[in-house]
């Protein structure tokens, strides 16, 4: 069988950012690969170094930062190049057109004061050189692939204009539309409702297999990660402590830090007063006390039971109001 050669190849990569009064290494001598069509993830705790590695990919780091180790990047002309060496005005080739990112808040990663059409339209024209009237016409295009109805009225609006869901498929599509071979996905579900995020996930998969795209994804949910991922990077304190495939590192972790995040994971079956952390390491490896209150909890009476709770929305249209409920169920709020 033939080896698949990597599309992006980090060598001892670290990250310092210099403060006035000390250094801080954010990321520290990590290596990995990632394939063409491959989805690698990237899970840890917050300040784990996950968005900073991301950032030193496409060089979107502050002023203050220092990297060193090596980013090779193979381009379309089959070579391998070195993201961390090459100049700005270079880089700037590659960032959008051959490497895109989707950011972890679509709230504040599109322009407010510029139309979602604009802002598509632009990375087209600057990278396709493609006229006003044909990246129009591509934005439309992707803008359908994205699953978003109505794509002329959201071409025509502005961020505020439309819902959490609808922005993160333009950002998707801003991402996408130049059909890059490396996409990073920095947590482009956290903000979303479970619904809407499923639909997000099955998206950037299904896009990204038409176009045989590589994905890094980037998110401290562990459900999430094993629901699109290939591979898994489980970083703590800027480190890869424990790297492989999904089945390896979900079924047989090797590390303690892994089998504490999979230890704090909630579950369906169990109700929790409080959620465990990874404070106390061993105890939640052990789960002894993690079990222990939780079944101390369940047998107590909930504070709140909401039942049968639903809300009625109303929506304008040609021919009237139109109204849609949605229903929730049965809840309870436990002291």
């Amino acid at each position: 069988m033939k080896i698949p050669t990597p599309l992006l190849e980090v060598k001892n990569l670290s990250v310092q950012f210099q403060l006035p009064n000390q250094a801080i290494e954010a990321v520290k001598s990590i290596d990995f690969q990632v394939n063409r069509g491959e989805i690698v993830g990237i899970v840890g705790e917050s300040g784990s170094g996950k968005s900073v590695t991301a950032l030193a990919i496409t060089r979107l780091l502050a002023k203050n930062s220092y990297i060193s180790g090596s980013i090779f990047f193979r381009d379309n002309a089959d070579k391998y190049i070195d993201l961390a060496q090459i100049k700005e005005s270079k880089m700037r080739s590659y960032r959008g057109n051959s490497i895109s990112m989707i950011f972890q808040d679509h709230s504040t990663s599109l322009n407010p004061v510029f139309k979602c059409g604009h802002q598509v339209v632009e990375v087209i024209h600057l990278h396709q050189q493609l006229n006003r009237a044909a990246a129009k016409k591509l934005t439309l295009q992707w803008f359908e692939k994205a699953k978003l109805e109505d794509p002329e009225r959201i071409f025509a609006s502005y961020p505020h204009q439309i819902s959490g869901g609808q922005k993160q498929r333009v950002m998707i599509a801003m991402a996408m539309c130049c059909q890059p071979d490396l996409l990073i996905a920095d947590e482009p579900t956290t903000s979303l409702d479970v619904t809407v995020q499923k639909v997000i996930l099955q998206l950037i998969k299904d896009l990204c297999q038409a176009s045989n795209t590589a994905v890094l994804f980037i998110s401290h949910d562990l459900d999430v990660v094993a629901e699109i991922t290939d591979q898994v990077l489980v970083m703590q304190h800027g480190k890869i402590v424990e790297k492989g495939s999904i089945k390896s590192i979900f079924q047989h972790p090797q590390h303690p830090y892994t089998k504490g995040l999979l230890a704090c994971k909630p579950t369906i079956h169990r109700n929790f007063y409080r959620l465990p952390t990874l404070e106390n390491l061993e105890q939640v490896i052990i789960k002894k006390n993690i079990h222990h209150s939780q079944t101390t909890i369940s047998v107590h009476p909930p504070l709140l039971s909401v039942n049968a709770l639903f809300t009625t929305f109303y929506q304008k249209s040609a021919l009237g109001m139109i109204k849609k409920r949605f229903k929730q169920s049965k809840m309870s709020v436990l002291k």
